[in-house]
Formats: structure tokens, C-alpha cells, sequence
């Protein structure tokens, strides 16, 4: 946690995200504490009652620390919800998706928000190409 926070406060990012519980156990307190203005967590493969109940209490207090707690699917939000010490107010559902690949050749409608930067793990299973 303390060179996460090092990290944190060197970098100076806007967004830190964690991804599952045990990045959000370990993150979100040094991003929080860095002064890192948006912590989100991403909670994925949450199906039926958690595993572990003291990882789940780790993981739900963690998420006080941070502005949202993203389920992306309504199993896992139910879950997310249920859980004791949940931060409810925090706690939105994003289905994972992406746009279908434009091959009409037509030039796509200018964007209008920001652009956002996608780093994982390059492998078949996570089907970026199609993204």
C-alpha cells in the first residue's frame, strides 16, 4: 500500500480504477489518500452469495474509499447491495459491451465527451478486436 501511495502521489493521475476486490483492497485507501480525484472499482464474475465473507467485508469497506462501485451485470449489483457495510449510494450497474466494428466504409459521427484509454491484458479471451 505504501508504494502504491508513492505511485499515486508521484503519477498525480485523475482516475485510479480498481478492478475486482482484491485491487480495491489494496488501492483505493493509498489512491484515496494521495488525493487521486476519481476512485472507481469495477466488480466482475460476482454470481450468487460472495465466497468469502472476510474478503467481502475487506472489500466492501475498501469501497468507501471510492466514488463508484461499477457492477456489470444486475447479479452482481444485487450482490454489491446486499453486502454488509455496501456503500448503496455508490453502486451502479455498466453491462460490459462494446460498439459492433464499423465495415460500411462511412466515416463515423464525431465523438463528444472524452477519450478513454483501455489497458488489459492481450490475449483472445478478452476479444479487443471486437470491442
Amino acid at each position: 500500500m505504501g508504494s502504491l501511495y508513492r505511485g499515486f502521489k508521484t503519477s498525480k493521475p485523475d482516475v485510479a480504477h480498481c478492478h475486482n476486490a482484491t485491487a480495491t483492497i489494496v488501492g483505493a485507501i493509498p489512491a484515496r489518500m494521495a488525493h487521486v480525484k476519481s476512485v472507481i472499482v469495477t466488480r466482475h464474475g460476482l454470481v450468487g452469495p460472495p465466497n468469502s465473507l472476510r474478503r467481502e467485508l475487506k472489500f466492501a469497506l475498501a469501497c468507501r474509499f471510492c466514488d463508484w462501485v461499477i457492477a456489470v451485470c444486475e447479479e452482481a449489483r444485487r450482490n454489491l447491495l446486499a453486502a454488509p457495510f455496501a456503500s448503496r449510494n455508490r453502486i451502479v450497474r455498466i453491462y460490459n459491451g462494446g460498439n459492433l466494428v464499423n465495415t460500411s466504409g462511412a466515416t463515423p459521427a464525431p465523438k463528444i465527451g472524452f477519450t478513454l484509454l483501455h489497458v488489459s491484458r492481450l490475449s483472445p479471451v478478452k476479444d479487443q478486436e471486437s470491442c
